[in-house]
Protein backbone atom coordinates (compact mmCIF):
# COMPACT_ATOMS: atom_id res chain seq x y z
CA UNK A 1 0.00 0.00 0.00
CA UNK A 2 1.27 3.00 -0.73
CA UNK A 3 1.07 6.15 1.83
CA UNK A 4 0.65 9.98 1.07
CA UNK A 5 1.86 12.36 2.89
CA UNK A 6 -0.67 14.06 5.56
CA UNK A 7 0.85 17.72 6.24
CA UNK A 8 1.55 18.63 2.59
CA UNK A 9 4.37 21.57 4.79
CA UNK A 10 6.37 18.35 6.81
CA UNK A 11 9.12 17.43 4.43
CA UNK A 12 11.09 14.88 6.92
CA UNK A 13 7.79 13.16 6.83
CA UNK A 14 8.53 12.22 3.13
CA UNK A 15 11.95 10.16 4.28
CA UNK A 16 9.84 8.19 6.77
CA UNK A 17 6.92 7.33 3.71
CA UNK A 18 9.82 6.58 1.05
CA UNK A 19 11.04 4.27 3.53
CA UNK A 20 7.74 2.88 3.99
CA UNK A 21 6.39 2.65 0.59
CA UNK A 22 9.63 0.95 -0.13
CA UNK A 23 9.52 -1.95 2.53
CA UNK A 24 6.07 -2.69 2.32
CA UNK A 25 5.22 -2.23 -1.52
CA UNK A 26 6.18 -5.80 -3.29
CA UNK A 27 5.29 -4.14 -6.32
CA UNK A 28 8.95 -3.80 -8.71
CA UNK A 29 9.90 -2.53 -11.23
CA UNK A 30 13.07 -3.37 -13.68
CA UNK A 31 13.32 -1.67 -16.47
CA UNK A 32 10.15 -0.20 -18.25
CA UNK A 33 8.51 -3.74 -16.97
CA UNK A 34 6.19 -3.70 -13.52
CA UNK A 35 5.59 -6.81 -12.03
CA UNK A 36 4.30 -7.91 -8.41
CA UNK A 37 5.37 -10.69 -6.45
CA UNK A 38 4.74 -12.00 -3.07
CA UNK A 39 5.41 -15.78 -1.82
CA UNK A 40 3.96 -17.85 1.44
CA UNK A 41 4.66 -21.30 2.77
CA UNK A 42 3.73 -22.98 -0.58
CA UNK A 43 4.61 -21.14 -3.30
CA UNK A 44 5.54 -18.20 -5.03
CA UNK A 45 3.19 -15.33 -6.67
CA UNK A 46 4.15 -13.04 -10.11
CA UNK A 47 1.74 -10.73 -11.42
CA UNK A 48 2.58 -9.04 -14.54
CA UNK A 49 0.38 -6.35 -16.33
CA UNK A 50 1.41 -7.16 -20.32
CA UNK A 51 -1.33 -4.73 -22.22
CA UNK A 52 -2.15 -5.03 -25.82
CA UNK A 53 -0.45 -8.48 -25.81
CA UNK A 54 -2.31 -11.72 -27.24
CA UNK A 55 -1.14 -14.91 -25.46
CA UNK A 56 0.79 -16.11 -28.34
CA UNK A 57 3.44 -13.82 -28.20
CA UNK A 58 4.43 -14.39 -24.54
CA UNK A 59 6.89 -17.23 -24.07
CA UNK A 60 7.93 -18.59 -20.28
CA UNK A 61 10.51 -20.19 -18.80
CA UNK A 62 11.90 -21.52 -16.08
CA UNK A 63 15.92 -22.10 -15.37
CA UNK A 64 18.44 -22.21 -13.03
CA UNK A 65 16.87 -19.80 -10.38
CA UNK A 66 14.75 -17.47 -12.98
CA UNK A 67 11.71 -17.44 -14.16
CA UNK A 68 11.82 -15.45 -18.40
CA UNK A 69 8.88 -13.80 -19.22
CA UNK A 70 9.42 -12.40 -23.29
CA UNK A 71 6.78 -10.89 -25.37
CA UNK A 72 7.73 -10.66 -28.75
CA UNK A 73 4.64 -8.81 -30.30
CA UNK A 74 3.48 -9.23 -34.51
CA UNK A 75 5.53 -7.01 -37.27
CA UNK A 76 1.93 -5.94 -37.82
CA UNK A 77 1.23 -4.61 -34.59
CA UNK A 78 1.11 -0.59 -33.97
CA UNK A 79 -0.46 -0.44 -30.53
CA UNK A 80 1.24 1.69 -28.10
CA UNK A 81 1.05 -0.47 -25.16
CA UNK A 82 2.37 -3.70 -26.89
CA UNK A 83 6.03 -3.83 -26.53
CA UNK A 84 8.89 -6.33 -26.78
CA UNK A 85 10.79 -7.13 -23.98
CA UNK A 86 12.65 -10.23 -22.21
CA UNK A 87 12.70 -9.98 -18.38
CA UNK A 88 14.40 -12.82 -16.06
CA UNK A 89 13.32 -12.29 -12.64
CA UNK A 90 15.10 -13.90 -9.87
CA UNK A 91 13.03 -16.75 -7.27
CA UNK A 92 15.57 -19.21 -6.74
CA UNK A 93 15.97 -22.63 -6.94
CA UNK A 94 13.96 -24.11 -3.95
CA UNK A 95 10.89 -24.44 -6.52
CA UNK A 96 9.09 -27.34 -8.12
CA UNK A 97 9.47 -26.56 -11.90
CA UNK A 98 7.11 -29.20 -13.32
CA UNK A 99 4.15 -27.27 -11.33
CA UNK A 100 4.77 -23.98 -12.72
CA UNK A 101 1.12 -22.83 -13.32
CA UNK A 102 0.23 -19.59 -15.88
CA UNK A 103 -2.94 -17.76 -17.04
CA UNK A 104 -3.10 -14.93 -18.96
CA UNK A 105 -5.83 -13.10 -18.46
CA UNK A 106 -7.34 -9.28 -19.40
CA UNK A 107 -3.76 -8.21 -20.33
CA UNK A 108 -2.37 -9.25 -16.55
CA UNK A 109 0.13 -12.93 -16.73
CA UNK A 110 -0.52 -14.71 -13.34
CA UNK A 111 1.89 -17.26 -12.67
CA UNK A 112 2.12 -19.46 -9.02
CA UNK A 113 5.18 -21.29 -8.33
CA UNK A 114 4.97 -23.93 -6.39
CA UNK A 115 7.93 -24.37 -3.74
CA UNK A 116 9.64 -27.74 -3.25
CA UNK A 117 8.63 -29.44 0.26
CA UNK A 118 11.88 -29.77 2.45
CA UNK A 119 10.97 -31.51 5.64
CA UNK A 120 13.58 -30.78 8.55
CA UNK A 121 14.73 -33.75 10.39
CA UNK A 122 16.31 -33.71 13.97
CA UNK A 123 19.85 -35.80 13.25
CA UNK A 124 21.32 -36.51 16.37
CA UNK A 125 25.14 -36.78 15.82
CA UNK A 126 27.26 -38.67 18.40
CA UNK A 127 30.23 -36.87 20.39
CA UNK A 128 33.80 -39.37 20.09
Amino acid sequence: MITIRKNPLNYFEDIDLIFDNILNNPLKTKGAINYYIKEDEKSIFLEMAIPGSNKKNIKLSYNNGYINISNEPKENDNSVWNKKFNEYINIGKNIDSKKINAKFQNGIIYITIPKKNYKETETIININ
